[in-house]
């Protein structure tokens, strides 16, 4: 039996449009794709950049694991048949967003358990790979190390940020150097305020041992 997944004649294209089929003899009616209804979805959820921040997070958590739980693997399993369901009903993509976003809530709870089920884990790999492939997604993810002095890696070396991305990350991390000069004065006022207002521009701030880590995913 063909599903969804492995019939080449239903893959999901980035641009245009999907057509409905004629119920008559009267022309065809357009159909918005599922790129188009997703990005209203994200509207309608919240700012794009925090949805992008949610689904990279997960992909990384994913990646990084050592092994998942009975219960990761079970949730993959109703993440995936609420998922083709969804886009075997008429690619109805709030049910198809919903069923990620369920996937993604219960799979870090999963994951903070740090189980050691590898099978568990390389089932919701699959599952998760599928959607974002299905759904033409793929959150890319800026990482720096900010010190007074240096960042690793420099911005202009990291590959596909564009003229403006390459402008916010300067600016965040003139923002952190700010930052870590407000912690060395032990004005943690002023390092919570800068930090918030980093934040506040899509970006993740975290204190780790190698120094400040600058995140984004989009």
């Amino acid at each position: 039996m063909t599903t969804l997944y492995d019939d080449p004649f239903l893959s999901l294209p980035s641009e245009g449009s999907i057509l409905e089929k004629p119920s008559s003899g009267i022309g065809m009616a357009p159909k918005p794709s599922m790129n188009d209804s997703l990005r209203d979805e994200y509207s309608k959820m919240s700012r794009g950049q925090e949805i992008f921040a949610r689904i990279g997070e997960f992909a990384h958590r994913l990646a990084e694991a050592k092994g998942g739980t009975r219960e990761l693997g079970a949730a993959a399993e109703t993440a995936d048949l609420e998922f083709r369901t969804a886009l075997d009903s008429d690619l109805n993509a709030p049910e198809a967003v919903g069923a990620l976003f369920t996937f993604i809530g219960q799979g870090n709870a999963e994951l903070d358990r740090k189980g050691s089920e590898l099978p568990m884990l390389e089932r919701a790999r699959e599952v998760f790979a599928l959607m974002m492939k299905v759904l033409d997604l793929e959150p890319r993810a800026m990482r720096f190390v900010v010190s007074a002095s240096s960042v690793d890696p420099e911005p202009v070396a990291a590959s596909g940020l564009s003229e403006r991305e390459l402008e916010q990350v300067g600016w965040a991390v003139s923002k952190l150097r700010d930052r870590i000069v407000a912690r060395q004065n032990r004005d943690f006022a002023l390092s919570d305020a800068i930090r918030g207002e980093v934040e506040g521009q899509g970006f993740a701030v975290k204190d780790t041992a190698q120094g400040t880590v600058l995140e984004r995913y989009h």
